[in-house]
């Protein structure tokens, strides 16, 4: 493969319109059925479906390798520009290129995260970039409107980076309390 087609095969697609993501809906619906599937499936009302994806989710981040899309993010604004889901096609390369999507994202959009997804980025990015873009507890209360709670003490989160333990909170969920922390820069907004 020459530069130029290599170029091409590799690229990043914000895809924003409907008819963009209708392109793409199959691929990213059923690599985040796979990616959220250990913890019961994702469970917000944006992925009820591929189609509700497409018309609730209004932008998507897609890495695309060789013609195949390897790595997916999506973004809602809540706050401004909120990462909602995040996902590869299981690959070494996808692995690779959402851990660099991810550490390039913490200075236009922020998330909220929890459990295998938090331990990934402790692990790949380390809790001393991870505690720069921490919000606290007030602050993500600000951005959500939720009730917070302090977190478990006992909590795996809590126990295993102590650096950014202050920065934890609980939230309820599908009836359920969860710890999590929010990172990231909010307030910018999506724009097309």
């Amino acid at each position: 493969m020459n530069l130029f087609e290599e170029l091409l095969s590799e690229r990043y697609i914000n895809a924003f319109s409907n008819k963009e993501k209708e392109i793409y809906k199959n691929d990213v619906w059923k690599m985040i059925q796979a990616a959220y599937a250990p913890i019961g499936g994702h469970k917000g009302k944006e992925f009820a479906s591929p189609d509700t994806m497409v018309r609730m989710v209004p932008m998507w981040k897609l890495v695309k390798k060789n013609n195949i899309i390897v790595a997916a993010a999506l973004y809602k604004d809540s706050g401004g520009r909120k990462r909602i889901a995040i996902a590869t096609d299981g690959s070494d390369e996808g692995r690779m290129e959402i851990r660099k999507l991810v550490a390039d994202d913490f200075s236009r959009s922020f998330v909220e995260v929890s459990g295998p997804s938090f331990f990934s980025m402790s692990k790949h990015l380390g809790d001393d970039f991870l505690v720069k873009y921490a919000k606290t507890r007030a602050q993500a209360h600000k951005i959500l409107g939720d009730q917070l709670f302090t977190p478990d003490p006992t909590d795996p989160m809590v126990v295993k980076t102590p650096a950014l333990a202050k920065y934890m909170y609980s939230r309820m969920i599908g009836g359920h309390k969860h710890t999590k922390i929010m990172l990231g820069t909010s307030g910018k907004v999506i724009t097309i």
